[in-house]
């Protein structure tokens, strides 16, 4: 039974919907000032029922029209699926000079919103059909300017405070709090070799397995930094931070999308205000656009499985832009993998539509584009980046399998204490309270999908716990691999704490979780008085530059990691960018520098 059967509907008939009438009538300032004066007469607030009213629009419920003008003003334009096709056609029946009339005499009886409210995605085709309104009569730009303004709520006005609070948390002393050690030099010297020079490279720096590299695709960006901006080393840090903060926004359309509006803010303010992410975002390094691509891939898979075949082109290209970042990123290959079997067990009639032979060469291309250096690289390296490569991580899964049981109790061991102290940063600056949030989180997930068995909890999962487990069969507890977990993590304690909201006695100690991380995130940013190695290692290098006094000097470290080549390479390209660049052959002055305890500089 409805309350309001019997009722006359208090919207019958508007004005002509311009841009003024749409920000009073259309936006939130309705809700706030819903009396003021250019809302009430656009909707005829005033119009005195029981008389024929001329209006400019009628509405689309019920109207009357000759077939002859009907066909005559062109008829509905069929760009709009639903709502302001009423504006559209009324504009144009008034563009040939007739007027429309509301007239009293004629009743119906109509039912409102009983078909759109079996529809969850009613809000998107409302906004869709009003931009396409805006944009047929008032032009692009305007239109933008207006649905900018139009589509402001209260989730928007959350995300949009998250994403300047990450923003902020980022920006803020930046410099001082840079990270930049001798990995990040290999890029730098590699841009900037690439832009002097014209080297291209066609693969990164070494992994821990030195017949291995990284792929090249973070040379390119950093060389197009330099090229547009300069060979300031902060340059790529302002980059890596502007990345990060929108990582926070991909973070909520993708948690939104799987999940709910509630989820996604509270995902995405978990992220933005993370400490661990807050320093690996103001480190500008091979590993920095992994979450962000994450988040694409898995938003890919979602479309795919809503029987979009075309994302399965974008699936393989992002799984080869991925491995151009990190190698470690080739662990995707199987959750991806296990959600297209998945989509194909459950849907055997698509089979033949999506491997149809014309788009296998689409899918093929998709893959190798991004993966072109590297294999121009292989030709005439064995093919060791690629042949040799998936041999080699055939053959870790084997003895990861056939070790024994002592061997495998000290890795579980070693890693589980590797992710402990990376969980334990994850929320709460190195404390416990993080470990066990993320731990019941993860439970949480786990149970979830037993119970529901729904496909946007099963991707979380696949990309979660999959690269989990291959973090502890490389057995190689390095940060680098940490990135490709991000993104599901944060969704799956944003799941949690979501759930924790609806749940009475929990929901005051959810929210408080949130407050904390906020003030923390703040307070850690403001007050915290640690300073970044960038800093550190840009003062050693000035030093080297004054007591070099223009001299030509060798530059060498000592101490643990000095064995690699890359340990001084930070150092040689701020020295580089300083004016006085070290030489490799052997100088009267030499320059020695320790990192064990601190950073020491020794002139010999």
């Amino acid at each position: 039974k409805r309350d309001d059967i019997n009722k006359i509907f208090r919207l019958q008939g508007s004005k002509t919907l311009k841009p003024l009438e749409a920000v009073f009538a259309l936006s939130f300032l309705n809700k706030i000032f819903p009396k003021n004066p250019i809302s009430r007469k656009y909707f005829l607030y005033e119009w005195n029922k029981k008389e024929i009213k001329e209006v400019d629009v009628v509405p689309g419920t019920a109207f009357m029209i000759s077939k002859e003008l009907f066909l005559k003003a062109g008829g509905f334009d069929e760009r709009f699926f639903l709502y302001f096709e009423e504006n559209d056609f009324c504009h144009r029946i008034k563009e040939i000079g007739f007027e429309l009339y509301m007239i009293p005499s004629a009743k119906i009886i109509h039912y409102r919103g009983m078909s759109t409210k079996k529809r969850d995605d009613i809000n998107k085709i409302f906004a869709k059909s009003r931009f396409l309104y805006f944009r047929k009569y008032f032009g692009f730009f305007r239109t933008c300017l207006i649905e900018g303004f139009l589509r402001i709520n209260k989730s928007n006005l959350l995300i949009l405070f998250i994403f300047i609070f990450s923003l902020f948390l980022r920006f803020y002393k930046f410099p001082e709090r840079m990270y930049f050690i001798g990995d990040q030099g290999w890029f730098y010297l590699s841009a900037r070799d690439m832009i002097i020079d014209g080297k291209i490279p066609l693969v990164g720096i070494t992994a821990s397995h030195t017949w291995l590299h990284q792929g090249p695709f973070w040379t390119y960006i950093l060389a197009l930094i330099f090229s547009l901006f300069g060979f300031n080393p902060l340059f790529p840090g302002y980059f890596s931070i502007i990345i990060g903060s929108l990582t926070v926004l991909s973070v909520y359309f993708l948690t939104k999308k799987l999940f709910s509006e509630k989820t996604a803010l509270i995902s995405s303010l978990l992220y933005s205000a993370s400490p661990y992410i807050l320093k690996t975002d103001m480190a500008p390094y091979h590993t920095t656009l992994i979450p962000f691509f994450v988040s694409l891939l898995m938003f890919f898979c979602f479309k795919f499985i809503n029987e979009k075949r075309n994302y399965l082109f974008y699936i393989f290209l992002f799984l080869g832009i991925l491995y151009n970042f990190e190698l470690a990123t080739q662990v995707l290959w199987i959750p991806v993998i296990l959600i297209i079997l998945l989509f194909f067990i459950k849907n055997k009639n698509l089979i033949s539509i999506f491997l149809n032979f014309k788009y296998i060469p689409f899918y093929v291309i998709s893959v190798i584009f991004p993966l072109t250096p590297i294999l121009i690289y292989d030709f005439g390296h064995n093919f060791n980046q690629t042949l040799k490569f998936a041999v080699w991580i055939i053959y870790t899964s084997f003895t990861f399998i056939m070790a024994p049981a002592n061997a495998h109790s000290f890795n579980f061991l070693k890693m589980s204490d590797f992710l402990f102290k990376f969980y334990s940063n994850l929320l709460f600056p190195d404390y416990a309270l993080s470990y066990i949030i993320v731990f019941i989180s993860m439970a949480y997930l786990i149970f979830t999908n037993i119970i529901f068995k729904k496909i946007n909890f099963s991707i979380i999962s696949l990309f979660l716990f999959i690269p989990i487990l291959g973090i502890f069969v490389n057995k190689t507890p390095s940060s680098a691999y940490l990135p490709i977990i991000f993104i599901p993590l944060f969704i799956t304690i944003g799941l949690l704490l979501s759930k924790m909201t609806e749940i009475k006695l929990l929901n005051i100690i959810s929210y408080l979780i949130l407050l904390i991380i906020i003030v923390i995130g703040f307070y850690q940013t403001i007050f915290n008085k640690s300073v970044g190695d960038y800093q550190i290692r840009l003062r050693i290098s000035k030093e080297i530059i004054d007591l070099a006094k223009g001299q030509k000097y060798t530059l060498k470290g000592i101490g643990a990691g000095s064995e690699f080549e890359s340990f001084r390479m930070n150092y040689q390209y701020l020295t580089w960018w300083l004016g006085n660049e070290p030489q490799k052959n052997p100088k009267k002055i030499k320059f020695t520098i320790s990192e064990e305890k601190g950073i020491k500089l020794k002139m010999n």
